[in-house]
């Protein structure tokens, strides 16, 4: 009996070895010590590691950073979230004097209820810029100066901007009202009338003893000198008509005063709240690392979904 138990275990000891390792098998027979996994198992690994940290540093990079990078923005203390200001030319890029300055800015609201509020756009005329080297005047848009460089030397406290701005357009108070959960776009138009450097300020009721709530900078340049247009020369023979009395000189030391220009209100538009943009790309992003792992996973195992062989 127990001679039939040992050959029967010998017989299944051969059995699992076959089954495991021959030459026939689905894996074949390796020297004593050598591993099984495919050779290049640890490389997809690496790949798959490498590929998801890729993928991840993407999204982060998508979710958190702003939508447009340019000028300075706070919170309002009501509850409202300010976006950074866009819509306009950062300095050192410039407009031309009878150009359309135009500047926009995204609030939000988070908040689980509505909120109102009065928001108005100015535009303050940058005069001089006080650096450690001595104090320069800018007011004919030179030297080139950037966005950030007329924060530090013109801007940044309101002491500062006492002794080197002036008060140039401001527009009218205008009531919205920014729905719980969504965003609300504010925007303001001026015409350029003078070369120089100005500063933009978006103000509302809450803010107005703290400052603005967006601000930003801007450069407008002369506006190019028209080219002469060629005088005719007088027929030979024509002599002027008789009894034609010369157009009126103007009095000396009178000159036509500007009209201000007209600055449109631009409507508000409103958006739902940008979470739901978040969360179409965190749902792209699981999609792109889910395709991407079940394509290395296919790769690691070649047999996978194969008939196999009788």
């Amino acid at each position: 009996m127990s001679k039939t138990t040992s050959n029967s275990n010998l017989m299944q000891s051969s059995f699992i070895v076959r089954s495991r390792c021959s030459p026939g098998g689905e894996l074949p027979c390796l020297p004593a010590g050598r591993s099984t996994r495919p050779a290049y198992a640890g490389l997809t690994r690496r790949i798959k590691c490498i590929f998801s940290a890729i993928t991840a540093i993407v999204l982060l990079l998508l979710i958190f950073s702003p939508p447009v990078l340019a000028g300075f923005h706070r919170n309002l203390e009501n509850g409202l979230g300010s976006g950074y200001p866009g819509g306009y030319r950062k300095a050192p890029a410039y407009y031309q004097v009878g150009n359309t300055f135009h500047a926009s800015d995204w609030i939000n609201n988070p908040t689980n209820h509505d909120i109102s509020d009065n928001f108005w756009l100015e535009v303050w005329r940058v005069e001089k810029c006080e650096r450690s080297s001595g104090t320069i005047d800018v007011t004919g848009g030179y030297p080139e100066i950037t966005e950030n460089e007329l924060d530090q030397c013109s801007g940044g406290t309101i002491e500062r901007v006492a002794r080197t701005q002036k008060r140039w357009w401001w527009q009218d108070k205008h009531q919205e009202t920014v729905r719980k959960g969504r965003s609300l776009e504010l925007a303001g138009e001026w015409k350029i009338d003078q070369p120089g450097y100005y500063q933009f300020d978006f103000f509302s009721d809450s803010t107005w003893s703290h400052g603005p709530f967006a601000t930003g900078f801007f450069r407008a340049l002369p506006a190019p000198s028209p080219s002469p247009s060629p005088v005719a020369s007088p027929s030979p023979g024509a002599s002027p008509s008789p009894g034609a009395s010369p157009s009126p000189s103007p009095s000396p030391g009178v000159s036509p005063s500007p009209s201000p220009s007209a600055s449109p209100v631009v409507t508000p538009r409103e958006q739902p709240k940008s979470g739901g943009n978040v969360w179409i790309l965190v749902t792209l992003g699981i999609v792109a690392v889910a395709s991407g792992a079940g394509f290395l996973y296919m790769m690691e195992h070649p047999k996978l979904g194969k008939k196999k062989r009788k």
